[in-house]
């Protein structure tokens, strides 16, 4: 049990939204908990309808040498009517998706072949991807670290975004004093552990898809370029960047992560065309409930051509 909850500790202030199984909601993680109860009837309706949604399996994909998906024979319904680019979490890579993003799946800087980032924050990590994105109006679905460097993104290129998906991620942490604190904890015990450490301690707890997903890349990073993603994720700041995210803007939360929900429910709040959404399933939503993810994500860029 001492070991278990030592665990649970060191992993919240390593992957610092990374918390999905149930041992950490209900150790380290357990003061947050009432904050995210629904009440009422309506709510209730709404649970059930966001785990009703089907996905659709897209094609194999390759990824050519900047990262970007190719060898599809055309886009499955989770792209929508147009162009659509999806950007993994920390510690990922584009394989993440498992076929089922329909669009152009970008590795992020230091994952899956891509050069580490000039800086190691989400604005360095949205300069290097710049290039890579599409010429006029497209979608941008973000994981994590990703859909922080969505954020980015977004802001950058406000009017071209059709439509942005805010995947299980936080729009700041750097709010609180613990989660300043928590940045540098966080790049050293990365650097302590390693690459294997790290994706050890994040399987535990996890279904055995995202234990895997975690062994064959999270595994397999250079250490370095581990250490500039969660020196990314935990500096980050969006903040100043909301009020230019006027585009339609869904933000998806599992209900077992008790640490995104939160920050979701104010995002929703903030922004003004926004619809929160908390499916069933911990901060790896595409792999703990892929029909409701890829489903729901589908319908909503359908909704926004």
């Amino acid at each position: 049990m001492r070991t278990r909850v030592l665990s649970s500790i060191c992993k919240v202030i390593l992957l610092g939204l990374d918390t999905g199984d149930a041992g950490v909601a209900a150790g380290a993680g357990a003061s947050l908990a009432p904050r995210h109860v629904a009440a009422g009837g309506r709510a209730r309706a709404r649970r059930r309808a966001e785990v009703q949604g089907g996905g659709v399996h897209g094609n194999t994909r390759k990824m050519d040498a900047l990262g970007r998906s190719r060898g599809a024979a055309g886009m499955s319904s989770a792209a929508g009517s147009g162009e659509a680019v999806w950007l993994h979490g920390a510690g990922l890579s584009a394989e993440t998706w498992a076929g089922r993003a329909g669009g152009r799946c970008l590795n992020l800087p230091g994952h899956g072949g891509m050069p580490r980032a000039a800086e190691p924050t989400a604005a360095g990590f949205a300069d290097r991807l710049m290039p890579l994105l599409p010429e006029g109006r497209f979608a941008l679905v973000g994981h994590s670290l990703g859909a922080m460097v969505a954020l980015e993104i977004a802001a950058r290129r406000a009017e071209d975004i059709r439509a942005l998906v805010l995947a299980e991620t936080a729009y700041t942490m750097q709010a609180r004093w613990i989660d300043r604190k928590g940045a540098g904890l966080a790049v050293g015990l990365t650097r302590w552990l390693g690459p294997k450490g790290v994706a050890r301690l994040a399987g535990m707890g996890q279904s055995r898809a995202v234990r895997r997903a975690l062994k064959t890349q999270t595994a397999t990073m250079a250490p370095e370029a581990l250490t500039d993603a969660m020196a990314a994720a935990h500096s980050f700041d969006g903040r100043g960047l909301l009020d230019r995210l006027t585009m339609p803007v869904l933000i998806l939360t599992g209900r077992r992560n008790p640490r995104t929900l939160p920050q979701a429910r104010d995002l929703s709040k903030r922004l003004p065309d926004a619809r929160l959404m908390v499916l069933e399933g911990g901060h790896m939503l595409h792999a703990d409930a892929p029909d409701a993810f890829y489903g729901t994500i589908g319908t909503f860029l359908k909704a926004h051509p």
